[in-house]
């Protein structure tokens, strides 16, 4: 599902007596992708504390607007802890062609993990269901991005296969590359060497029909914690929803039609 159908640590230095010689703060970039892509994974896979908010935005060709249609817009907020504590919920807006013009929809969905189990919630029907014992199990509910999985210990890609894109640019962004049936992944450094974004761009004899996703991480917090705080992420099963012993088809609820947004995606 593209989440409706188809989500650093402070270093101090005492004072110095004498007149520091001006450096940079940046690292030193790395050359070979495949270290640039370990080195990414690593943060995520050896940190048990994910907090972070990362919009994912979807968009379709038009030949009306003759550019490119935002269809959909998901929030994903994260507070989750290994292996099976905290929230991550996705909240979704997107666009369905019916009848001659377009009807916003909108979907609320998530996981919860109670220290137990991890449920999936459905927050229109007020539905909620078991789906495993921890994060690595939910390889079908999370957002389809590398770094998420590296972070639940989900197998990643192999570094082996990244490479720099080099026909692609975004400013002074380095990006890295690596390509699937029918979409090229890009994941976007800035000069620090830190994530900003990532895109699914497609590609083949398909990429005209197929939506172009871009992947803001808008703020990102990776802990390393002891055990005994890892239970503080804990969240509670909400006594209001029902509890279905089959999982469940979440549901999206219709809007009133807007007109057509004249929406690209965006630039650095």
């Amino acid at each position: 599902m593209l989440v409706a159908a188809v989500v650093l640590s402070l270093v101090f230095q005492a004072p110095d007596t004498k007149p520091a010689a001006a450096t940079s703060n940046a690292p030193a970039p790395i050359q070979i992708p495949s270290e640039a892509w370990d080195k990414l994974m690593s943060r995520y896979a050896q940190a048990n504390v994910l907090e972070a908010r990362i919009v994912l935005k979807s968009f379709l060709p038009d030949k009306e607007l003759k550019q490119k249609r935002l269809v959909q817009t998901t929030i994903v907020n994260i507070s989750a802890a290994q292996k099976n504590y905290g929230q991550i919920q996705m909240r979704s807006k997107f666009s369905m062609h019916q009848d001659g013009h377009w009807v916003d929809h909108e979907s609320s969905v998530g996981l919860i993990g109670d220290g137990n189990n991890v449920y999936f919630f459905d927050g229109l029907a007020k539905n909620i269901w078991e789906t495993g014992k921890s994060w690595q199990e939910q390889v079908g509910s999370l957002p389809d991005l590398q770094t998420i999985k590296a972070w639940a210990d989900i197998e990643t890609l192999d570094s082996e296969k990244i490479r720099w894109a080099t026909d692609l640019t975004r400013g002074r962004w380095r990006g890295l590359s690596f390509d699937k049936p029918y979409y090229r992944h890009v994941y976007w450094l800035d000069h620090q060497q830190k994530l900003r974004m990532s895109e699914m761009i497609p590609i083949g004899l398909a990429a005209d029909s197929l939506p172009h996703l871009i992947v803001e991480y808008v703020w990102t917090d990776l802990k390393q914690v002891e055990s005994a705080t890892l239970k503080s992420y804990s969240a509670k099963l909400p006594k209001e929803y029902q509890l279905l012993e089959t999982p469940g088809t979440p549901i999206s609820r219709a809007l009133k039609p807007t007109p057509n947004p004249k929406t690209t995606p965006p630039k650095e």
